[in-house]
């Protein structure tokens, strides 16, 4: 048998580059008679490879159950769910919309810009109150920094 061939095939065993063939003439090599004195202290680790074939365990393996969390199926769901139903409220929405353009008449356009207007002149009268309060907010802190300093 030829040692050097023996230990690059061992070297490629170590390092997990050899096939199964080249394992398998480790096998053969280390079972036989002919094991090089340099070579024993990798003999019981063939030879248990080699028992270890042969044994079983009587009890049956029971592996861990890992519950697997789907989170990322759950948000595709829910995603392509929502995107659906924002598509059917938009088509129906715009079908509402060409619907309602078609029987508005000019006078009820009229009654609707009479409304928002009279809406609009509502929130600047509001809008002016709250400039009036701002004044009377700033007059009352410096009557009140006034009176604390005394």
């Amino acid at each position: 048998m030829d040692y050097k061939a023996i230990d690059n095939t061992l070297n490629r065993y170590f390092d997990g580059t050899s096939s199964l063939e080249e394992e398998r003439l480790l096998k053969q090599y280390f079972s036989s008679a002919q094991v090089r004195p340099e070579h024993m202290p990798y003999k019981p680790l063939f030879d248990h490879y080699g028992n270890a074939m042969h044994v079983t365990n009587p009890q049956q393996v029971r592996l861990p159950y890992k519950k697997q969390n789907n989170y990322k199926l759950a948000i595709a769901v829910v995603l392509v769910l929502g995107l659906g139903i924002f598509g059917l409220v938009r088509q129906n929405v715009i079908v509402e919309k060409q619907i309602v353009s078609k029987n508005i008449t000019p006078e009820k356009k009229k009654e609707a810009y009479k409304e928002i207007e009279k809406f609009s002149n509502s929130v600047n009268e509001s809008m002016q109150r709250v400039g009036a309060l701002s004044i009377f907010a700033k007059t009352t802190k410096k009557v009140l920094k006034i009176n604390q300093k005394k």
